[in-house]
């Protein structure tokens, strides 16, 4: 609904940071921001990781921050 022009959303930047980009939505009510934090991924590092696993931690290094 935001893309569209008809609501807004609160979104972390990960999620916006390419249509904020490229003028599809804009910032609003900036002073209402949260503080980051971190992010922990646990698996268990006796067992091969998935190749669904190495995508998705390598998407999270990526893309989240």
């Amino acid at each position: 609904m935001a893309v569209s022009g008809i609501g807004i959303a609160y979104l972390p930047d990960f999620f916006v940071n390419q249509s904020l980009a490229e003028g599809d939505v804009v910032e609003l009510l900036s002073e209402y921001t949260i503080e980051s934090y971190p992010i922990s991924m646990l698996y268990p590092h006796n067992r091969h990781k998935s190749l669904a696993l190495k995508t998705l931690m390598d998407y999270i290094v990526n893309n989240c921050r």
